[in-house]
């Protein structure tokens, strides 16, 4: 079976209601999110529509940068399929028309050349979204400065979404929430917030969100979009951070990312006693860099 062809492409806001719906399919099972949102699985468009209006406050800002992994349908379904040793995967061959790149969109000039990208013709077949990951240029450095002062960037309708977001977003949290613990969000928000706070210069480049559709898990999307920010990094000279789940640990272990601390999140639970969530705190030096954050978290 040959290897299944995916194309790294910048996300454009028209992608945000899949991005949204791999979120939630993701999150039901994210451990830190028993506690900050109990519910969300008996109100689950709302859990989606809360993600939805958190991807479209993320994807307004100018130091971040959403990119998306896809391949083609037919592709996939058959790659699916072959995993499950349920068929047979079509050859190359046949494919081979199919694997395209999407068509440029919003973002596509300078961000193609930020990211890496190359231009191609448009897709023959349809594109699924497997993952995307969702970058964040931290502090002053010149990574930050060229993307927050990139010209592709639609800083009209950023503006514009950045003013009229945080109103819907204070209507749903006091009128229409069944699923959110919103004290309990700030407290996480806050304590993540610090997770990085001892960085010195914020060389950092933050991986806010790597999410990878359940069903494609396996395909190699995510790793991808981790080696797109890996070398990224590499290339501006800075490390990267993420807050991981429990569960995913061993992924990033796998790619050069070791942990620094543990985030402990502690909850009273009725009937069950005290219970507390982990959440590693990972990281991720170029070579050369190796040992230049010893001592911002202490020892190993």
């Amino acid at each position: 079976m040959s290897p299944l062809h995916i194309t790294l492409r910048p996300a454009t806001r028209a992608d945000l209601p899949d991005i949204a719906r791999l979120h939630a399919a993701a999150f039901m099972t994210f451990e830190i999110y028993h506690w900050i949102m109990p519910d969300r699985a008996l109100y689950p468009e709302e859990f989606y529509r809360y993600l939805l209006l958190r991807d479209k406050l993320l994807f307004a800002e100018p130091h971040i940068r959403f990119l998306i992994a896809e391949a083609p349908r037919a592709a996939v379904e058959d790659a699916i399929a072959a995993r499950a040793g349920k068929g047979k995967a079509r050859t190359a061959e046949s494919d081979r028309d199919g694997v395209r790149a999407t068509a440029s969109r919003r973002r596509d000039g300078a961000d193609r050349q930020e990211c890496g990208l190359t231009s191609a013709d448009p897709p023959q077949q349809e594109m699924v979204t497997l993952a995307f990951a969702c970058y964040e240029a931290l502090g002053s450095t010149p990574l930050s400065t060229r993307w927050r002062s990139d010209p592709s960037f639609p800083f009209t309708s950023a503006s514009i979404d950045r003013f009229l977001l945080p109103l819907e977003r204070a209507y749903v949290r006091y009128f229409l929430n069944h699923v959110a613990d919103y004290s309990a969000f700030t407290t996480l928000r806050a304590r993540f917030a610090a997770s990085f706070a001892d960085v010195p210069g914020e060389r950092l480049l933050h991986l806010q969100f790597l999410i990878t559709g359940p069903q494609y898990e396996g395909l190699g999307a995510g790793g991808k979009l981790l080696e797109w920010g890996q070398e990224l990094a590499r290339r501006e000279g800075l490390c990267m951070g993420l807050e991981s789940s429990y569960a995913a640990r061993v992924f990033y272990e796998r790619r050069g990312f070791r942990k620094v601390k543990e985030l402990v999140i502690e909850e009273w639970k009725e009937g069950r006693g005290r219970e507390a969530t982990i959440t590693p705190i990972m990281l991720w030096e170029p070579q050369g860099m190796e040992g230049t954050v010893e001592g911002w978290y202490g020892a190993r």
